[in-house]
């Protein structure tokens, strides 16, 4: 993995923490919050080990069936794409990407 992707992941599920902690913090006080689609999405692009952790520390949105099975799920694709990425040996797949 090249130092930039792997510099975009942490970047990525910083981010991901950090709008689940701005969720939660504005469902406590009844302000906007953000859609279930959007957290979703922060973890499906890569974020889903933060969206995991988020859900566990933060005990946010530990209730609703599509968090609670759905990130464990994204996260398992998640790596098994990346598994077979490396051991099915197609470097050129981030080619464009670095």
């Amino acid at each position: 993995m090249t130092q930039k992707l792997v510099i975009a992941l942490l970047a990525l599920n910083l981010a991901t923490y950090l709008i689940y902690f701005y969720d939660k913090v504005a469902a406590r006080n009844g302000a906007w919050r953000i859609s279930e689609s959007t957290l979703l999405w922060f973890a499906m692009l890569g974020g889903s080990p933060a969206a995991i952790a988020a859900m566990f520390t933060l005990r946010h949105k530990t209730r609703k069936p599509g968090f609670r099975y759905g990130l464990p799920i994204i996260l398992v694709v998640q790596w098994t794409a990346y598994a077979y990425w490396v051991f099915a040996g197609s470097p050129n797949l981030l080619d464009g990407l670095v």
